[in-house]
């Protein structure tokens, strides 16, 4: 049997940013359009290629198509952003985030939190100073989208 999603049904779309095998990025603001319709469904947005690489200083997808996450609760979407510090950061770890205050607690108490450990200091000082770094300097940023399109134009 065939079941559709009715308007009353929340979902939840999982996504990646930025895809690494070819850089495509993802359509959000198609998603967003079609999540509108489902009040209370979620967004997680795996940014872990997109952090540091795309948006005008490097923030990410929501940036990459001027949108804030607050503008998606706004909306009735849940937004969740992933990332890794291995990519963009050289080190190593990852962060989940949410604009949504009632989702903070279970952060603390899913699974894949309860049998962790916390990064070695030298690993979050690394992490640190390259959120920083792409902060304090989106010429950086601009560089590396300037190389990615070059690389991409001569493979082509």
């Amino acid at each position: 049997m065939r079941r559709y999603v009715q308007p009353q049904d929340r979902i939840m779309v999982v996504s990646d940013a930025v895809f690494s095998m070819d850089g495509d990025i993802a359509p959000i603001p198609d998603m967003l359009e079609v999540l509108q319709n489902y009040e209370g469904s979620v967004l997680l947005m795996d940014e872990a290629h997109a952090s540091g690489a795309i948006g005008a200083t490097g923030r990410g997808i929501y940036e990459h198509f001027n949108l804030l996450p607050q503008q998606v609760t706004e909306w009735g979407i849940v937004p969740l952003i992933m990332t890794t510090f291995s990519k963009f950061a050289a080190s190593a770890g990852a962060a989940i985030s949410s604009h949504v205050a009632e989702l903070k607690p279970l952060l603390n108490v899913s699974p894949t939190s309860i049998g962790t450990i916390s990064l070695p200091p030298p690993t979050t000082a690394a992490a640190l100073e390259s959120i920083r770094l792409v902060r304090q300097s989106p010429e950086r940023v601009q560089k590396l989208q300037e190389n990615t399109r070059y690389l991409r134009s001569a493979a082509r």
